[in-house]
């Protein structure tokens, strides 16, 4: 508890919070003073934060969502709707923390990998690292075993036998060694059969013998890489081969031209394996589309498996109402949204996967469009003078039963535009400096790119590309651009 804003800099410096809830209006430094300030600290660019306070100026909010606010709560306010604002974005943060960790760890690639090799500082193993095709981390203690096995891609564990201290610490090495990687002991050959089996309690997959002459052991190691690598090339063909004969295809590159409206999207999964990104586009009528837009959040290609399932809810939800010919439901987005969250929600299996949802609807008579967002990145929009993120906020799908989702409506005139997007654009990494991509950079491309008159989601992908230095995405990712005409 900061009495301050800059009490709680302080705190926020000295330890690591999941989430911030704050005062708009403090003694010493004003809220939007304190999100910017938080904001500019690495370890905070995602982390929730959450304003509290009466002032009700629909300007007050805009500059502090701007600023980097994630939500605000107007006073008075019931303390349920508080706790269930709380915990949904408690939930949405620690899920992107899994994610996030998640992602470093599918790389296939041995050279971005990392073995760890316990052992004491002052014994030489005869290992040259250089020879090794990984990267070798080691470690000597508690500490440094920790920070070895935090958010890396451990590849394999290797384990010296005169490195005595490590078991003591064999049950914490299990319980960080999250993603199972093999325990591989390296002893000499006087080893005695009950030394092998005790080895083998503590939960050894190999052994490598000690040797004199010089790089055997190296090709050990890399053999045993190799394998590793073989294991995992051969499980995401498996994956990739279910996914090809799925029933759920979404094509690369979409273009759709009207009278009123032409968009494009880009959609694009991760290494080519299909993930948790989707979209689908609906014919409400000979003169109105419906453009739903998703991301189911999942730990590496879990998410892929609940794709079929959103889009068969969404798809039955629509048909079911067009053919009851419940129109006002399905020409505004929210009423759909909340439709569609009550299904997900009372279904055991998806109110436990995370999705962002936003779903837009085309009127071509009259030239509208309506907007509405679960939990989605914020959609930028062009007015033919200036560019501006529209603060269209929504709690994730499946987390409460009841919620009311805002509706915005846009009489899309020419040469207007809309940009939606997934966050595998704005969390790729710019390889020069290593930093993720935030919003703004999405902004800037879709900025620089404004003039052309039919812009497409490739323009604005191969400028962020190109300005922020991305080698690849470690992400799906997909973008759709609308244009007035």
């Amino acid at each position: 508890m900061a009495k301050d804003g800059l009490e709680a800099l302080k705190l926020a410096k000295d330890k690591i919070f999941d989430l911030i809830l704050s005062d708009l209006h403090m003694p010493l430094m004003e809220g939007d003073e304190l999100i910017k300030n938080i904001r500019n600290k690495v370890e905070y660019k995602h982390t929730p934060f959450l304003f509290l306070s009466g002032d009700s100026n629909k300007d007050t909010w805009l500059k502090n969502l701007n600023a980097g606010a994630d939500d605000f709560i107007l006073k008075p306010f019931d303390p349920e709707i508080l706790l269930s604002k709380v915990q949904a974005n408690l939930k949405k943060f620690a899920l992107r923390k899994e994610i996030t960790k998640a992602y470093k760890k599918r790389n296939l690639s041995a050279e971005n990998g990392a073995i760890i090799l316990f052992k004491n500082k002052d014994y030489n193993l005869n290992i040259n690292t250089k020879n090794i095709i990984s990267t070798v981390i080691e470690a000597y203690d508690e500490q440094s075993m920790e920070e070895a096995l935090k958010d890396k891609n451990i590849w394999l564990i290797l384990i010296d036998e005169n490195a005595g201290w490590i078991f003591n610490h064999i049950s914490k090495l299990r319980e960080l060694n999250t993603e199972i990687a093999s325990l591989i002991f390296i002893i000499s050959n006087e080893n005695s059969s009950n030394n092998l089996k005790d080895y083998c309690k503590y939960g050894a997959s190999n052994f490598i013998i000690k040797h004199d002459v010089p790089n055997i052991i190296e090709s050990q190691i890399n053999s045993f890489i190799s394998r590793e690598n073989l294991i995992k090339m051969k499980y995401f063909a498996s994956v990739k081969s279910a996914a090809n004969n799925s029933f759920i295809k979404f094509e690369y590159y979409t273009i759709f031209a009207a009278k009123a409206f032409d968009f494009n999207i880009i959609h694009q999964p991760y290494e080519s394996i299909p993930g948790g990104d989707f979209y689908e586009i609906f014919n409400i009528d000979e003169q109105s589309q419906m453009i739903v837009v998703g991301d189911v959040m999942g730990k590496k290609w879990d998410a892929w498996f609940f794709v079929s399932s959103y889009i068969s809810y969404i798809r039955s939800l629509i048909k079911l109402l067009i053919n009851q010919r419940y129109t006002d439901v399905v020409r505004h987005p929210a009423k759909l949204l909340e439709n569609l969250n009550k299904f997900i929600y009372k279904d055991a299996q998806l109110s436990e996967i995370f999705t962002t949802l936003s779903i837009l609807y085309l009127d071509e008579k009259n030239s509208l469009l309506r907007i509405s967002s679960a939990g989605a990145q914020k959609p930028m929009f062009y007015d033919g003078l200036n560019v501006k993120t529209l603060n269209i906020i929504g709690t994730l799908m499946g987390i409460i039963e009841d919620v009311d989702y805002q509706e915005l409506e846009i009489k899309f005139e020419k040469n207007y535009k809309l940009l939606l997007f997934t966050d595998g654009y704005n969390e790729a990494s710019n390889q020069k400096t290593g930093e993720m991509l935030d919003n703004y950079d999405v902004l800037k491309s879709f900025e620089a790119n404004i003039h052309k008159k039919n812009l497409s989601a490739k323009d604005i992908e191969n400028h962020l590309i190109k300005e922020n230095n991305i080698k690849y995405f470690d992400d799906d990712r997909t973008m759709l651009i609308i244009n007035g005409r």
